[in-house]
């Protein structure tokens, strides 16, 4: 089956929890060659700015050859989506970074920051082998052929985005497949969660495993499979972006109330 028209191929797909995590995946069996850290976590080009900093940094012992896309990302009937754009590039696209040494990458945005959300996109580094990277000329991507990937997620925050923060709602969603857990945010600016759970009448807290660490964009939803509707028992809770309160998450209100 084809790859779906918007999505990263198939060999280049990675699940989202990983992507949300911003972890490496790796492709093959053997161990990493090359340690990188990259930071921060989670760029921000703030409403007024027209670029932020990432940092790589090469603890290995070999040097890293790397390629730097960014995409934009979507969410798409409650399930990320990845598109190719030209509105927020990163410099250098392609780069080597020796044992010990960092690279600083500069993420700029070449169009008109929007006024009333936040726009996201997902800043994918691929360190590609070295035979590979090699026999690439100079500037040329390397396509799929890569040791390593990492994804970090970037936000480019409007004005409202600035000030206003996510809205959140969830539902249960019957579906062919099963049922699913559906949570909304009608905010202007994403929210990132981790540790979803409901607390059952009684104060217990029940996590649900498959759903412990995820990202609700601005104006989306996201989903995640539930054994049975028997799960959705008490409130929903979930720790929304760095907060260590947890927050309950209220039910979708019915039309009219």
């Amino acid at each position: 089956m084809p790859p779906l028209p918007g999505r990263l191929p198939p060999f280049a797909h990675v699940r989202r929890w990983l992507l949300a995590a911003g972890l490496a995946l790796a492709t093959t069996a053997a161990p990493a060659a090359n340690s990188l850290l990259i930071w921060p976590v989670n760029p921000t080009i703030r409403h007024g700015e027209q670029a932020t900093a990432l940092w790589i940094e090469n603890q290995g012992r070999t040097t890293a050859h790397l390629q730097l896309r960014v995409f934009e990302w979507h969410q798409v009937d409650g399930e990320d989506d990845y598109r190719p754009q030209q509105d927020v590039v990163g410099s250098p696209p392609m780069t080597r970074i020796a044992p010990g040494q960092r690279q600083l990458v500069r993420l700029t945005r070449t169009t008109p920051t929007p006024v009333a959300r936040e726009l996201a996109y997902r800043i994918v580094v691929d360190e590609i082998p070295v035979q590979a990277a090699e026999e690439a000329p100079a500037g040329t991507p390397v396509g799929v052929r890569f040791q390593f990937r990492y994804s970090i997620p970037l936000f480019v925050r409007g004005e409202a985005a600035g000030r206003d923060g996510p809205q959140l709602a969830w539902e249960l969603q019957q579906r062919d497949s099963g049922t699913f857990l559906v949570v909304h945010n009608r905010g202007p600016r994403h929210a990132r969660l981790t540790g979803l759970g409901f607390r059952r009448p009684g104060g217990a807290h029940v996590p649900l495993e498959n759903a412990q660490l995820g990202y609700v964009l601005a104006g989306s939803f996201a989903r995640w499979p539930l054994a049975n509707a028997t799960q959705a028992d008490g409130a929903l809770e979930a720790h929304v972006d760095d907060h260590r309160r947890t927050r309950t998450i209220p039910p979708v209100q019915a039309p009219g109330r």
